[in-house]
């Protein structure tokens, strides 16, 4: 169970979505055909890195959107991302849209995560008027950029007021 002093935040079971610049085709990225415990540093088109010092890994601690697998941070503990922490995204191919599932716990502010696709734009957490609530109490947000201006790589910030994030 979460409270506001242990606020967290997955990557949920279909992170990342996106729509390739080179051709119609759309991909989605999950993590549900691998194990808890797995370390993660490219599915598919997408590298995934960070700025935590410690690997990414599969984790399962925490309800998710879809199956029961994330995108956690290897370090001991519940697999937590920290306040401040960053998960960086790079793509073999441009895209143009991308779409990023995030489970926070109840009362994470407005503004409190932000996706950066640089030329192609900044996107900023909103909270929903009534989000969609897991078993865990954790509360569902999209972060989408559509951009006619192709894009190959982002970057997803949980700032301070995102608390403890996994």
């Amino acid at each position: 169970p979460c409270s506001l002093l242990h606020l967290r935040a997955c990557l949920a079971g279909a992170v990342v979505s996106l729509v390739l610049a080179t051709s119609a085709q759309a991909a989605v990225i999950n993590f549900d055909g691998l194990s808890a415990g797995t370390p993660v540093t490219t599915i598919d088109i997408v590298h995934f890195g960070s700025n935590t010092g410690f690997p990414l890994v599969v984790a399962d601690v925490y309800a998710t959107t879809s199956g029961q697998n994330y995108l956690g941070v290897g370090a001991p503990g519940d697999q937590a991302f920290l306040p401040g922490d960053a998960i960086s995204l790079a793509f073999d191919q441009p895209v143009f849209f991308l779409s990023l599932t995030v489970v926070s716990s109840t009362g994470t502010p407005t503004g409190a995560f932000v996706l950066d696709c640089g030329a192609a734009g900044i996107v900023v957490s909103i909270v929903p008027p009534l989000p969609p609530t897991l078993s865990d109490g954790g509360e569902v947000f999209t972060l989408a950029i559509s951009s006619a201006t192709p894009f190959s790589s982002a970057i997803l910030r949980g700032d301070f007021d995102a608390g403890v994030f996994s």
